[in-house]
């Protein structure tokens, strides 16, 4: 086939007319995706947060205009095939609606983001037919990395990075005591945290990674094969950052190795990295020019299937018309399960031979948003003193849900983690619960933490146990009213005494404090 360079012409007979009836078809999906957005504006403020507020997914505002160019790239491609609605395709957007609607009433965002994507795909899928949606699988399939997705890897990466660099140090004759992600080489102290555990790496080394692969080979089995050297040589990676960086503070100066960390060992390092695997890959790279002789395999495909205007824009309307229905489904369901009543929450009656102390533990508390009241009070029985804080949900909604990835036990600042937090059970007569077990260090000193969520009136540990019971609540038009029970003693060199401080004050007080988060419920007639 010939093809005009500089017009972009394509002399075959037909072709014009295939070109042409681009134009309609291209107007109603570019309209269609455009009200889509606007009436799910919510949903993708929700990515653009994540993408501004975290560095681990601010690649996400390169996305869509990388599937932009990409579909772009595949201009000439696609006036070769003439767009075919999907008449039944309207139904298929009942799925990823629902799915949405699930994740909207669960207060899960990361639902939604990906039910908001999946849409935009299928509404090309529809309105532009299989052939389109063949040629671009890929750049359609590649908004997906748009979904700030895979936080919950972190804690395996923390782990990973700290086992390479343990035992990378061992290996090279550096003594190390280790404990989990903390451990100790010759006078200094060494933790890996999440912003050192090289998940943000990993995710931007996967996005760009794919897009080589795709860009630089044609078979399937050759973009696979890269995109699994990426995730390897990038776990490689992150393990050599955090060695380098205590071998620095080992040999030469701790000074030099948070500035080496910040300055070099960093994305300087990343681009290293990424350069490394262009270099692999570049071994076993494929000819991806357009084949011009393979354009006549797809010329003119699906030409003689006369589509007309009205029916391409009812078909249109009706996509619309089920996506929009969610929204409102949605805003229904919250409505009904929210209350407008103010709820009070009493300090719990000391019992048991506790007294309460009008002397802090400490001035920290945690790092909670969105709960409705607050209740903080110090306890005290033969000289050990319990911080306590309840705070508490009288319904879970979205931004203000007890279960969020903003609410944490302790935030950047003087406060910070001695260890990963870890679940512990709680054992005495007639009591058998677990809580999450976190101890915190500041300056001046240390802190042990127990907490745990209530929810009316169940001690839930899971996370998707408890969204799965604010999905059930809201369904059934109830609310669900929540709190988070903290308690904290002084740690200091006495991890035993204040282990069993903790387990001791639970046994005699837990039931004063049930019956006070009990009676806020039945403010809103939640309990009977």
């Amino acid at each position: 086939m010939i093809r005009n360079s500089e017009t972009g012409s394509n002399n075959i007979p037909g072709a014009e007319d295939v070109t042409a009836s681009w134009r309609f078809p291209a107007a109603i999906a570019l309209l269609a995706v455009s009200i889509f957005i606007a009436i799910y504006h919510a949903t993708a403020w929700s990515m653009i947060t994540v993408w501004a507020e975290s560095d681990t997914f601010a690649h996400g505002f390169l996305i869509f205009p990388i599937s932009a160019f990409l579909v772009w790239r595949k201009r000439h491609e696609l006036t070769m095939v003439q767009p075919v609605p999907v008449r039944y395709g309207p139904a298929v957007l009942v799925i990823p609606g629902l799915c949405w609607l699930l994740g909207y009433v669960s207060d899960i965002q990361v639902i939604q983001q990906f039910c908001f994507v999946a849409t935009i795909i299928l509404l090309v899928w529809i309105l532009l037919g299989w052939k389109v949606v063949k040629l671009l699988a890929f750049p359609l399939a590649f908004l997906l990395f748009a979904v700030p997705f895979g936080k919950f890897l972190v804690p395996s990466m923390i782990d990973f990075s700290a086992s390479f660099a343990i035992g990378a140090l061992r290996l090279t004759g550096v003594p190390v005591y280790a404990d989990g992600a903390s451990f100790s080489t010759p006078g200094t102290n060494w933790k890996v945290v999440e912003v050192c555990s090289g998940m943000r790496y990993l995710i931007a080394a996967l996005v760009v990674g794919t897009l080589y692969a795709y860009m630089n080979y044609q078979s399937l089995k050759r973009r696979l094969l890269f995109v699994l050297i990426t995730i390897v040589v990038t776990l490689f990676a992150s393990g050599m950052r955090v060695y380098i960086i205590v071998m620095l503070g080992h040999f030469v100066d701790m000074r030099y190795a948070k500035g080496f960390d910040h300055l070099f060992i960093g994305w300087v390092f990343f681009g290293v990295v990424v350069l490394l695997l262009f270099w692999i890959g570049s071994f076993w790279r494929e000819d991806t020019g357009e084949d011009r002789a393979g354009y006549a395999a797809v010329t003119l495909a699906g030409q003689g299937q006369t589509v007309r205007k009205p029916e391409w824009a009812m078909i249109g309307a009706f996509s619309l018309l089920v996506i929009a229905v969610w929204p409102v489904l949605g805003s229904w369901v919250q409505a009904r399960a929210e209350s407008d009543m103010d709820v009070s929450l009493q300090v719990p009656a000391a019992s048991a031979g506790w007294s309460l102390s009008p002397d802090l533990v400490d001035d920290w508390k945690p790092h909670y948003t969105g709960y409705d009241v607050e209740v903080s009070q110090t306890y005290q029985k033969d000289g050990r003193r319990i911080g306590v804080y309840l705070l508490y949900y009288k319904a879970q909604r979205q931004g203000a849900e007890l279960v969020n990835s903003r609410n944490r036990i302790v935030k950047s600042g003087k406060w910070r983690k001695v260890a990963d937090t870890e679940q512990k059970p709680v054992r005495a007569p007639g009591l058998a619960i677990d809580v999450m077990k976190t101890k915190l260090y500041s300056a001046k000193r240390e802190l042990l933490v127990y907490n745990w969520n209530w929810f009316d009136g169940q001690y839930i540990f899971s996370p998707y146990m408890a969204k799965l019971m604010e999905l059930k609540s809201k369904l059934l038009g109830r609310q669900l009213p929540g709190a988070a029970i903290v308690i904290f003693t002084d740690y200091r060199e006495e991890g035993e005494v204040a282990e069993q401080a903790l387990q001791s004050f639970i046994a005699d007080m837990l039931p004063a404090i049930e019956y006070e988060l009990n009676e806020a419920a039945n403010q809103n007639g939640q309990l009977e």
